[in-house]
């Protein structure tokens, strides 16, 4: 049997039975715009990391695993990681991030506030590559838990893959309190990105490839 024959077949064989990991990353917004702050409760805190129990790279770490291992201290009595509005509740909220740029996104993280009855439950998601909206894209409407600990863990928001520059989101109810409504940090996820993994059938077939080579060159 040939050699460059085999090392064909084989390398035919890797790519049939090879697999495929998901590589969805983290991606930290570059701005963000709130209809209304509270004193040191500003907006900034929502993407400046600040709270959180570890850190990221955007664009560079992993999204699942770190909003799933990750909380917010939810602190405001020195040095505010958090944002709220004035108090006063007048539904809707508005809260615009920009990305930087155009990116391919598929979930939103969030980092709720974990007081009893400030922490947000309903809103709508919406994109566009207008920070204006004047013509823009519903991503869904959801519900989020409503943490009653000081520390919350991070929760995801996915909707279908769009490409935009700019992400708003509609504030519609709290967990019950009447003077405001409060978020830790929010990030998003860049659209997976399909990275090939060998299967074992096909790591094993390499290793006879290896094998076969140094077989035919003696």
């Amino acid at each position: 049997m040939n050699i460059k024959f085999l090392k064909m077949a084989v390398a035919g064989l890797v790519l049939g039975v090879s697999g495929f990991a998901n590589a969805g990353l983290i991606l930290q917004a570059s701005d963000v715009i709130a209809d209304s702050s509270n004193g040191f409760a500003i907006d900034d805190n929502l993407i400046n990391k600040s709270g959180l129990s570890a850190s990221y790279i955007s664009q560079s770490t992993d999204f699942d695993i770190f909003v799933n291992g990750t909380t917010h201290s939810n602190n405001c009595s020195s040095g505010c990681d958090v944002w709220a509005n004035v108090p006063s509740i007048i539904f809707p909220f508005n809260i615009v991030f920009s990305l930087g740029g155009q990116f391919d996104i598929e979930s939103l993280a969030l980092w709720n506030y974990g007081v009893s009855g400030l922490g947000l439950v309903d809103f709508s998601l919406f994109a566009s590559n207008d920070i204006s909206f004047s013509s823009s894209t519903l991503l869904g409407n959801y519900s989020a838990l409503n943490p009653s600990t000081p520390s919350s863990a991070g929760q995801i928001f996915s909707f279908n893959s769009v490409n935009t520059s700019f992400v708003k989101m509609i504030l519609r109810s709290n967990g019950g309190d009447t003077s405001q409504v409060a978020m830790g940090e929010v990030a998003f996820e860049l659209s997976t990105t399909e990275v090939p993994e060998p299967s074992t059938l096909a790591v094993f077939a390499l290793g006879l490839m290896g094998l076969a080579s140094r077989r035919f060159k003696k």
